[in-house]
């Protein structure tokens, strides 16, 4: 993956996290450090996005969106993990 150094201590292991707010503060992380180092490659696009997604679906899980979303419509649509 092409990432570049700060970028990559940001989002190193981001995947085996399974604290919410850990992961929200990596992404909060990685806002501040794209507006301080320019646009984002595209492997560093594509990362931040699985990120969001992941913390999305967290969230939804966590029952964050209720009453906007709700978990037994959201839940069984979404891919299970391995």
């Amino acid at each position: 993956m092409d990432m570049r150094p700060g970028f990559r201590e940001i989002v190193d292991g981001w995947m085996v996290i399974d604290d919410f707010d850990d992961l929200t503060d990596r992404i909060e992380r990685v806002g501040a450090w794209t507006k301080a180092n320019g646009p984002l490659l595209p492997d560093e696009q594509a990362t931040v996005s699985l990120m969001i997604e992941c913390q999305v679906a967290r969230g939804i899980q966590r029952g964050d969106f209720e009453p906007y979303i709700g978990r037994d419509v959201v839940l069984p649509r979404l891919p299970r993990q391995a």
